[in-house]
């Protein structure tokens, strides 16, 4: 965990990416409302767009603003959790005495997206009602952890009534194939 909490975040979105794909498939379901008229539209996102996608640099990026070239080395998902602030975050990113402003780190931002772009999962998407069209972004780790935390209920629940139908302890549960867990579940339905 310790090496993936380094890697630049876009580099840690792709093994999550590819993380999703192994435990759940590699299309992604999804729902949205269009900001326009509310109406719930369903979209399908397909993993290897990420996986396939450009490698960060490996070396710090460089930018210029008002005249200064900056120098910072892209950020890293253990960067994300323990900055409080975007200020922060620019000054963990930095070497050197630059105070960080707005547009600032607005052009800073910016020179990260374009050095990592799997740093941001950007969706296009139309409302299929109004036409409305407009851009929201995709949260691979929230994404996930939502489908593991709805995975382990489900799990939970399958234990609890298998436990409650046979009186199996939970480890013995839990090493059954998930078909065989399955068609003891249907037995036990009956």
């Amino acid at each position: 965990m310790d090496e993936w909490a380094e890697l630049p975040y876009g580099q840690f979105c792709r093994g999550l990416f590819q993380l999703r794909a192994l435990m759940f498939g590699p299309v992604m379901p999804g729902v949205v409302s269009c900001p326009r008229c509310g109406e719930r539209l369903e979209f399908s996102f397909e993993c290897r767009l990420v996986e396939n996608g450009p490698a960060a640099p490996t070396g710090p990026v460089r930018f210029d603003f008002q005249e200064r070239a900056v120098e910072m080395r892209l950020p890293a998902a253990a960067d994300l959790l323990e900055a409080r602030s975007a200020d922060e975050l620019f000054s963990r990113c930095t070497t050197g005495a630059v105070e960080p402003n707005q547009a600032l780190i607005r052009a800073a931002s910016e020179c990260v997206t374009d050095a990592d772009p799997l740093s941001e999962t950007v969706l296009d998407l139309v409302c299929a009602a109004c036409g409305h069209s407009w851009q929201a972004f995709l949260d691979i780790a929230g994404y996930l952890r939502s489908e593991i935390a709805h995975e382990a209920r489900r799990l939970l629940g399958e234990v609890h009534r298998l436990a409650s139908a046979y009186g199996w302890p939970e480890d013995a549960i839990l090493a059954l194939s998930p078909p065989r867990r399955g068609a003891y579940l249907d037995l036990a339905e009956l």
